[in-house]
């Protein structure tokens, strides 16, 4: 009778009283710092503190303390397979150490980074900043319809015509890789002012006068120049002068515009150039 008066009293207690875990009853882990850490004197094997400066719970082992993993990414630094918030510019994936960085799909290693910063793909000893290596199509660039906003030189695009262009920010402009050459010609002197290479080049797309190159048989003791003239106007879009002591001359820091159609001729401005050669050198322009 006693036991069931206590049991009644118990249960009456309990309804009345607000469940309430008091935090002087967790059990509590050692904390130390860094540098506490690192002054430990002979931890014993297996034992658990909590280092305060990195928020993190640390295990003893047979090689020192190992810092336990925890479910909570944001707390411990992990990064989890859904993604990670909150991340900062002192959080990265990879080394601290002379040790390469290795991504594998079905267990092949498909990207290597070495730890000089060298990138091997398909390969472990990349013999380039970046080094592709594939039976496969190793590359591609899609083409873009559209010309990008170029910022820096080596920027590269594939234009929607097959052509791969390349940012020059001298020129500030996308100009193509290749380079054509415009040969101007003649198999005589040039007694007087005139054309050479007869009617002249059209070109077939936008493009960009780079650079200008000309040589004669001989230096003439006076003065004379190239100029460059287009769609048979007189107007020169550039003039390239040969002092009285040269025999030719050349310009790589040209920067001149030409439009799809239209054709651009040399025109010899001396007397008695002997066999006048011009070369004028093209870049195709998005």
């Amino acid at each position: 009778m006693k036991k069931l008066a206590f049991l009644a009293i118990f249960i009456a207690y309990s309804t009345n009283v607000k469940s309430q875990i008091d935090g002087r009853y967790l059990l509590g882990l050692t904390k130390a710092t860094n540098t506490e850490m690192a002054t430990v004197i002979s931890p014993t094997e297996a034992s658990v503190l909590y280092n305060t400066d990195e928020e993190h719970a640390y295990l003893n082992t047979s090689t020192g303390f190992k810092k336990i993993l925890l479910e909570d990414a944001t707390l411990s630094g992990l990064w989890t397979t859904s993604g990670n918030s909150g991340i900062t510019a002192t959080n990265f994936i990879g080394t601290v150490d002379l040790n390469d960085l290795i991504f594998k799909t079905n267990n092949i290693e498909r990207i290597n980074i070495k730890a000089t910063g060298k990138i091997g793909i398909n390969t472990d000893t990349p013999k380039a900043q970046l080094d592709i290596e594939s039976d496969d199509v190793p590359l591609r660039i899609k083409p873009n319809s559209s010309t990008p906003t170029g910022t820096d030189n080596g920027q590269l695009f594939m234009g929607d015509d097959g052509i791969l262009y390349a940012y020059d920010s001298g020129r500030g402009k996308w100009l193509s890789i290749d380079r054509s050459l415009l040969n101007y010609e003649s198999i005589v002197t040039a007694l007087n002012a005139v054309y050479i290479g007869a009617s002249g080049v059209r070109v077939p797309r936008d493009a960009t006068i780079t650079g200008i190159t000309v040589q004669s048989g001989s230096i003439l003791g006076t003065p004379w120049s190239v100029e460059v003239r287009k769609n048979g106007l007189t107007g020169n879009l550039l003039t390239l002068g040969i002092s009285s002591i040269e025999s030719g001359k050349h310009d790589s820091n040209v920067n001149i515009d030409v439009n799809e159609g239209d054709y651009l001729r040399i025109y010899i401005n001396g007397a008695l150039v002997v066999l006048p050669q011009a070369l004028i050198e093209i870049a195709w322009r998005k």
